[in-house]
């Protein structure tokens, strides 16, 4: 098998995406824990939540959570990312 110009190019681009997701990835969960961390130390926080009492509350605190959480990512993540927790949610 003949290793084409293109064939090394796609090949060296598959390898870069795989190696940059994989230190994305470390990145994210690294930050996700940071951010969990700051929540948690929150005075008071728990109070705040606990005063939501409507599913249109909730909507609307979610909304907010994915609007200010998700500048940097795309629509279509977003979306998937949604899904994910939704699904999570129904095997519990």
């Amino acid at each position: 098998m003949k290793i084409t110009k293109n064939k090394l190019r796609k090949l060296i681009r598959e390898e870069l995406e795989s190696s940059s997701g994989e230190e994305q990835q470390g990145r994210t969960s690294a930050a996700v824990s940071r951010v969990g961390d700051k929540i948690d130390n929150v005075a008071g926080l728990d109070a705040l939540l606990g005063k939501i009492k409507s599913r249109l509350q909730l909507e609307e605190l979610l909304m907010k959570l994915i609007k200010v959480s998700s500048e940097n990512v795309k629509p279509k993540e977003v979306v998937l990312a949604v899904a994910n927790v939704y699904k999570k949610l129904r095997k519990q």
